[in-house]
């Protein structure tokens, strides 16, 4: 990532550190090779780390803020193609940012603007522990929550959800999918051992791009 982003909450939550892995794919019962397309890592020029990000049409590209804020960053494909990256905005309280990258072939994921309910099937997007382009699937385990967590002395992700996913070091920014291959958050953090994420969800994004 960006900027080192370790944090905790209580004695339990972390925020991904995104040190030294690499980033994410998807795989859902539908719309499969659209998602596994959209997905790309994000190569931090100075170090700092690596994230991904998902491909939402017109060379952009949603991830998490905490993956922005550190050195010139690099999209890599699947197929390791790869493109200079530029941030277009940053919204930190909801540890959500835009980049923009040209010349890369990719389909483009379809965002959900609607909120995912608890109990709803999902696959998050990563390659947790340095694998590549690992789907884990999981469910939905809470509503909509809106209190702000501080961490780091500042405070993120004023809308989030939890789902009962599989994730670690190297999924931040990652797409959480629902069952027919449309996105329906961003990952943002996690708690030990590597079992729930935090996302932020789709509903935000929309409101954020003006969807």
């Amino acid at each position: 990532m960006g900027r080192n982003f370790l944090g905790y909450v209580g004695i339990s939550l972390i925020a991904l550190a995104c040190l030294g892995f690499t980033a994410i794919g998807v795989s859902t019962k539908a719309g499969t090779s659209d998602v596994v397309d959209a997905s790309v890592r994000l190569s931090i020029a100075s170090g700092a780390g690596v994230c991904s990000a998902t491909h939402i049409g017109a060379g952009r590209f949603l991830t998490a803020a905490h993956c922005t804020g550190s050195g010139d960053i690099e999209v890599v494909t699947e197929n390791g193609t790869t493109a200079a990256a530029e941030v277009l905005w940053s919204a930190k309280p909801y540890d959500l940012a835009l980049l923009r990258a040209d010349g890369l072939r990719l389909r483009s994921a379809q965002i959900d603007c609607h909120l995912a309910k608890p109990g709803s099937a999902v696959t998050a997007v990563g390659n947790p522990l340095g694998m590549s382009f690992i789907r884990t699937p999981g469910l939905i385990v809470s509503g909509l929550q809106t209190d702000e967590v501080l961490i780091g002395g500042e405070k993120v992700w004023r809308e989030r959800f939890i789902a009962d996913v599989t994730v670690a070091p190297g999924s931040s920014g990652g797409g959480l999918f629902n069952d027919i291959g449309r996105l329906v958050g961003v990952v943002v953090g996690m708690a030990p051992p590597f079992r729930y994420a935090f996302v932020v969800p789709s509903t935000t994004v929309c409101q954020l791009l003006g969807r």
